[in-house]
């Protein structure tokens, strides 16, 4: 009776074993992971890591300053040959500069979600090959803790979740970073390189704080373009992105665009589109001839098209007409609900023909 179950433990033991390094054992995808942050709102990370399941740590590459630059670009998009687990947790560490204050976080990531967008692929229209449609992280930090997660491809980009960092207390700047200076002389240092105007929204507590949250709302959206197109590429203000290369039928749980590219064919010659839904021209001129300056507006509720979006019942179906001309030459844009329709102006537009 003894060696009977002596017998059946090790057989359960067995099959546990067997459970556990199944359920442990991992695919691994080639990926990688940057952080950024939106114009003016400088960090210094001294924490920015992901782990797998098993805790194994998955790094998070240019732990240091982080300058303002593009909201949810990931600081750069360069993606290594090392294979990694699906991260399961993110650690995050920082001083905002901004607001001197230090900021620290450790959240869940959705890794089931997650590991299906790193199996997603595309075609490649190009060569014709199947490639990852998702292959790097992009971090954003912005003001009051907030962190927004992306994963992003080279057309394409989605919100994975937004996280809330908690403010911390240090007694010395040097019991997080290897510098002496006080906490007060590193934030009066960075402090005298604003300009005087955003010297004065720091000291009158003035900082647009729910900025990058009013930026996330979403609408049930589709684009209807009056030609047949061949590629519709959408940048939206949430900082994701979105490539079609075949009209799209259905609606999207999106936010408000800021970019459309548009390739078309007719009479047998080929057009393309930009447009930028700004009526400053150095945006566009920042995003496609590569001019130095920021490609996206500091604050994108001035922008008519947004307005126009405020007009509108979030929870029902709307459309966003892209009208051409005859001879391909101009475009018209609106918006139209419940057979209500609403121009958008303020948006620069360039097409050209081959």
């Amino acid at each position: 009776m003894v060696k009977l179950k002596s017998i059946i433990i090790l057989f359960l033991m067995g099959i546990t074993s067997f459970y556990f390094a199944q359920k442990t054992t991992m695919n691994t995808y080639k990926y990688d992971a940057g952080i950024g942050t939106p114009e003016h709102y400088d960090i210094d990370t001294y924490q920015q890591v992901f782990y797998s399941a098993d805790r194994k740590m998955i790094p998070i590459y240019g732990m240091g300053v982080h300058l303002g630059g593009m909201w949810g670009d990931g600081n750069s998009f360069v993606v290594g040959d090392q294979n990694k687990e699906v991260p399961a947790f993110f650690k995050i560490g920082y001083y905002s500069y901004v607001e001197n204050k230090f900021f620290e976080g450790e959240f869940n990531l959705p890794q089931q979600e997650i590991e299906k967008y790193l199996q997603e692929k595309v075609v490649n229209p190009v060569n014709g090959q199947e490639q990852p449609k998702y292959n790097y992280f992009s971090i954003g930090i912005a003001l009051n803790g907030m962190v927004v997660l992306w994963i992003k491809g080279n057309e394409n980009q989605k919100e994975i979740a937004k996280f809330q960092a908690s403010e911390k207390h240090y007694e010395k700047f040097s019991d997080v970073f290897d510098d002496e200076r006080s906490q007060k002389e590193i934030h009066e240092g960075w402090f005298k390189n604003y300009s005087e105007a955003f010297k004065k929204q720091i000291l009158t507590n003035d900082l647009p704080y729910e900025r990058w949250e009013l930026y996330r709302k979403r609408y049930k959206l589709k684009i209807e373009v009056s030609k047949n197109i061949s590629r519709l590429q959408v940048d939206k203000i949430n900082m994701e992105k979105e490539t079609l290369y075949t009209r799209n039928d259905g609606y999207s749980n999106t936010s408000v665009p800021y970019n459309i590219w548009i390739k078309w064919e007719d009479a047998g010659k080929k057009y393309e589109a930009r447009i930028v839904f700004s009526k400053d021209e150095k945006y566009y001129r920042a995003i496609y001839k590569g001019e130095n300056g920021p490609k996206f507006p500091e604050d994108f509720t001035y922008e008519n098209v947004y307005k126009v979006f405020q007009a509108l019942d979030a929870n029902v179906p709307a459309e966003l007409l892209i009208k051409i001309n005859a001879e391909n030459s101009d475009i018209r844009l609106s918006v139209k609900q419940n057979e209500k329709e609403y121009p958008v102006n303020g948006f620069i537009f360039k097409i050209f023909g081959k």
